[in-house]
């Protein structure tokens, strides 16, 4: 398709019509009208053409000609990972397979060493620069009353940062506190507490900003014209394998589940993690359910019990609710592949430690949300890998208990924190999240070319092969 005078024409009429006035032909049109302006360059242009393909995704998700221009969209803009998912479906596509697989394998090849537009550290330093620009203002604005339009205006200077964020405000005794909330993911909560432990002092000395909800036996939530706590959320207590699950029922939010089920549900949520300390039931791995009617649910093991009496009850059971982060981590065993292992593709782990679950289950999975998630904010989950046998051999020259501590420390010094290990039957693994991938690879590429150890990298997507590492190639 070309734009000639009369196509132009048309696409203008169509243009002035109101959103709700227009078909779902109209906006098609217009869409692939400001695709094709943009020449994949112009970003606003992109951006323009993709929200309004997405307001029809219920209903042509199965469309080629819309998973071929949404996936345009999103590669022309620099975020492989999502065109990924809408150029999959066209590969044995007659019409658009054969140019969907050339931008597939641009895709993967992108995505084998990741090259953020802005990575998560530009992001938080971007973030910093509007929060301390707007900080008076807001500081005044939380202290007169949290209101709706106080949240939408934190939640807007924070999307700097995160692509996605889940937080509360506060104010006790005068003193203003934005609480960054992970929602029982690790690995949010560690991104968080990098962008905390970065903030600059003038900004964290007016504005407390902290990571998680704090233990507080007496947190109410406004409901209406009363007040919710956790007398009024009733319990059962489940366990899977060594986890612990929750299953919450509350008779005020029963209505509410019903008509804004994510608003009711982050409601108990914030009244479950008050209870225990947000932190201590994230480190111990505590998941937590909605129940709209209060009735046991199969293999529990305690409840109906109140919610304020949930910390005590657990504590019994022999859960640490005084953990912090730095003890997530758990063990895990897995089978194998048949077969020798050629390439450090995990398939060969057989058992390992993490904290950042989702990862190991999602990579096993072919499933990216996580990953996805991460990518939007300039965050990389990725692995480092190496030959044990250069390691572990009799008569290797290098200490392992040294080489990984070096690995380690350069590993947290240098904008990323480690958060697992495994070995496999030919590789070991060192698993991290890196805010600042250039950064992190300028150190440590250099770190194993000291050791005289081949350096392998890869990512949390199966589907995108581990590449090896040199200096040339981290640049």
């Amino acid at each position: 398709m070309e734009i000639d005078n009369e196509f132009e024409q048309s696409m203008l009429l169509i243009e002035r019509k109101e959103p709700k006035d227009r078909s779902v032909e109209d906006d098609c049109m217009l869409a692939t009208y400001y695709f094709m302006l943009s020449q994949g360059q112009d970003r606003q242009r992109l951006e323009q053409a993709l929200e309004i393909f997405l307001r029809h995704a219920v209903t042509l998700y199965e469309s080629p000609i819309w998973n071929y221009h949404v996936g345009m969209c999103y590669y022309y803009l620099r975020q492989p990972e999502a065109a990924l998912r809408f150029l999959d479906k066209l590969k044995n596509d007659a019409e658009f397979g054969d140019t969907a697989q050339q931008y597939l394998q641009s895709c993967l090849k992108q995505l084998e060493l990741p090259d953020f537009t802005h990575n998560f550290t530009q992001r938080s330093q971007e973030c910093y620069a509007q929060l301390l620009k707007a900080q008076l203002t807001l500081i005044k604005e939380i202290k007169a009353g949290i209101t709706k339009e106080v949240k939408d205006k934190v939640q807007e200077l924070l999307h700097y940062a995160f692509a996605r964020v889940s937080f509360s405000l506060s104010c006790p005794g005068n003193e203003p506190i934005i609480t960054l909330e992970p929602m029982g993911n690790v690995a949010r909560a560690l991104q968080m507490q990098y962008f905390i432990d970065h903030a600059p002092h003038e900004l964290t000395s007016l504005l407390k900003i902290r990571l998680g909800l704090p233990y507080d036996p007496n947190f109410t939530l406004d409901f209406g014209k009363t007040k919710l706590s956790a007398h009024n959320v009733q319990c059962y207590i489940s366990k899977r394998n060594d986890d612990y699950h929750i299953y919450l029922h509350c008779a005020q939010l029963k209505n509410l589940l019903k008509e804004d089920f994510y608003f009711a549900y982050k409601m108990l949520l914030d009244l479950s993690n008050s209870a225990l300390g947000e932190l201590s039931a994230l480190s111990q791995r505590i998941t937590f359910d909605m129940l709209f009617e209060l009735k046991a649910p199969d293999n529990v093991i305690a409840g109906p019990i109140e919610l304020g009496a949930l910390r005590e009850q657990l504590s019994s059971l022999g859960v640490n609710l005084t953990s912090s982060l730095e003890q997530s981590y758990r063990d895990y065993e897995q089978a194998k592949s048949e077969g020798c292992t050629l390439v450090p593709d995990r398939s060969d782990i057989f058992k390992g430690h993490s904290r950042c679950f989702q990862l190991i289950n999602e990579f096993k999975g072919h499933d990216y949300r996580l990953v996805d998630e991460l990518h939007q904010n300039g965050v990389l989950a990725g692995y480092l890998a190496f030959e044990s046998e250069q390691i572990f051999s009799v008569n290797s020259p290098i200490n392992f208990e040294d080489f990984l501590n070096a690995i380690t420390k350069t590993l947290n010094e240098h904008e990323s924190v480690v958060v697992g290990q495994a070995t496999g039957s030919r590789y070991y693994y060192i698993d991290f999240l890196s805010w600042d991938l250039s950064a992190t690879l300028e150190h440590i590429v250099p770190l194993f070319g000291h050791y005289h150890v081949p350096l392998h990298f890869g990512t949390f997507r199966s589907i995108v092969p581990p590449i090896t590492l040199n200096c040339q190639s981290a640049q």
